[in-house]
């Protein structure tokens, strides 16, 4: 987009009047001006997130005003509490979980040359999510939880131009055709196990140990009737693990995607966890500070991938400016996040796969997968924490190896409301122990 349109350019999208932005410097002032920090209103996913007659949209995601930031800064604070991004109360668990993905990997690479490790990946990651918002504990084999991720995977799959997003009466005349049905039925699988999930913790009495259980107790003392707090729970459920658990799994695909189809990556990921694991303990090993080559290859990885390409739609409050440009009030704002995480200026051979651009730090500020300002996503520490000792553990037990030669196409990509990475075979050989 910016080589053929420039840094800031306006276009129509059917019934909207859009900006789009794609320069580093103009997406971070427009992400840091509280006139830009609304969501614009997207009728046809409104029908999933109960809108109010006013046009309210419950949830963190699409939610506005000072209802959603009272709703963020409880559920940035509720998630701290309950340990995301700390390595004492959280880093454990992870582990625990990125060790029972190594012994399911193991168990399905038996007897066979190749496996898709795509499903596998999904659950391990989002059990840790599941923990901290319902107190609950699945093994990664639970038919529970690989029903819970196989419904956020076709979430996130549904495509963001479907007819019926760009023509929202579509979804009454052809629901079929538009693709209404598919996005409705992926919707409402995951509002129904939220539900499911809240109802069972009101009807047990669980301790308040848990997200659903705080936010709960919050609404109790705010008096909030249950008719809409139980709405703007379940959409907030679904709004974390969309953004917090397939984002992560699938840029865990692309890492191992990436290490298998290029060895000279792996081999030096794998001899600088040999010599950073040498001093360290096995509990040691996930601060990550003694392994600055596996955090850099983290945020090339995340550089990449870019799966959330274009990030969601900003909205204009009122008439603002943006770069010496006029932005008029109800424009919406689409920040091309990908032509920034590809910008030769801020990335030299932005289309090779260069871990050692990250190593001494340069531009790091200007690698921004997670966005920045007021709408940033809450689960970064999380994400980047769940990565390092997950894809830690992987390299020093695996050596992965490509089926096919895919090297010179090493963007796998799908896309969806995020790019994820298209299945693939690989063959993980066991390591012999560091």
């Amino acid at each position: 987009m910016k080589r053929k349109f420039g840094p800031i350019f306006s276009y129509k999208l059917v019934f909207y009047d859009c900006v789009g932005i794609s320069d580093f410097d103009l997406i971070k002032e427009a992400l840091n001006n509280p006139d830009l920090s609304d969501r614009p209103r997207l009728h046809a996913f409104e029908d999933f997130r109960y809108p109010t007659i006013n046009g309210e949209v419950p949830g963190l995601i699409f939610g506005n005003g000072e209802k959603w930031r009272h709703l963020r800064r409880f559920s940035l604070r509720s998630l701290r509490d309950l340990g995301m991004g700390k390595q004492l109360l959280t880093g454990d668990f992870i582990r625990q979980e990125a060790e029972k993905f190594i012994d399911r990997i193991i168990e399905v690479q038996r007897d066979k040359k190749a496996i898709d490790l795509s499903g596998t990946a999904n659950v391990a990651v989002v059990n840790t999510l599941w923990r901290m918002i319902t107190a609950e504990v699945l093994e990664q084999s639970d038919p529970k939880i690989i029903s819970i991720t196989n419904a956020f995977n076709k979430l996130v799959q549904t495509p963001p131009h479907s007819l019926w997003t760009l023509f929202p009466s579509t979804r009454f005349i052809i629901p079929k055709v538009s693709g209404y049905d598919e996005a409705r039925i992926a919707h409402e699988a995951v509002l129904e196990i939220a539900e499911r999930h809240i109802e069972q913790y009101l009807s047990e009495g669980k301790s308040d140990d848990c997200f659903i259980g705080q936010f709960v107790e919050r609404a109790k003392a705010e008096n909030v009737p249950k008719s809409e707090w139980l709405k703007e729970l379940k959409v907030t459920i679904m709004d974390l693990f969309g953004a917090g658990s397939e984002t992560t799994s699938t840029t865990l695909m692309f890492a191992i995607y990436i290490l298998a189809n290029d060895r000279k990556v792996q081999n030096d990921l794998y001899q600088n966890l040999k010599e950073a694991t040498k001093s360290l303990e096995e509990h040691d090993f996930d601060t990550g500070f003694e392994s600055p080559y596996l955090t850099a290859f983290i945020h090339e990885v995340l550089r990449f991938s870019c799966i959330a390409y274009m990030g969601i739609p900003h909205c204009a409050r009122t008439d603002t400016r943006i770069g010496g440009y006029d932005i008029k009030a109800g424009t919406m704002l689409t920040l091309h996040i990908w032509d920034v995480l590809r910008d030769a200026k801020h990335f030299p051979e932005p289309e090779a796969f260069k871990p050692e651009r990250f190593l001494k730090g340069d531009n790091l500020s200007k690698c921004i997968p997670f966005l920045t300002g007021r709408r940033s996503c809450p689960g970064k520490a999380m994400a980047l924490q769940e990565l390092l000792i997950f894809i830690g553990a992987l390299v020093r037990r695996f050596e992965f190896i490509a089926v096919q030669d895919g090297r010179s196409k090493i963007d796998p990509s799908k896309e969806g409301l995020i790019l994820t990475c298209r299945p693939f075979q690989v063959r993980c050989v066991e390591r012999l122990k560091m």
